[in-house]
């Protein structure tokens, strides 16, 4: 039984990314996320601690790619966080 990692960043980064984009049109989304976020955290250290036995052997690429997809898209939801505000 192997994690798919890439689906795990997918889901978790798709989730972060609405909340900053749509967070200021709809402050609800701020906290939803944030539990969705800490509820996955624990259910996938669980998972790798306790279900899966052999290490996955990933590199680096993948965390830099969502650290630049989320950086990319903070400066979009200001943008459409203030346009959304000014009007």
């Amino acid at each position: 039984m192997q994690p798919d990692l890439g689906g795990i960043y997918a889901e978790v980064l798709a989730a972060a990314l609405m909340a900053l984009t749509y967070g200021c049109g709809i402050p609800l989304m701020y906290p939803v996320v944030c539990v969705a976020c800490v509820f996955c955290y624990w259910t996938e250290k669980y998972s790798f601690l306790r279900l899966y036995r052999k290490p996955m052997e990933c590199g680096k690429d993948m965390a830099r790619l969502a650290a630049r997809a989320l950086r990319v898209r903070v400066g979009v939801g200001e943008r459409l966080g203030i346009h959304m505000s000014a009007r």
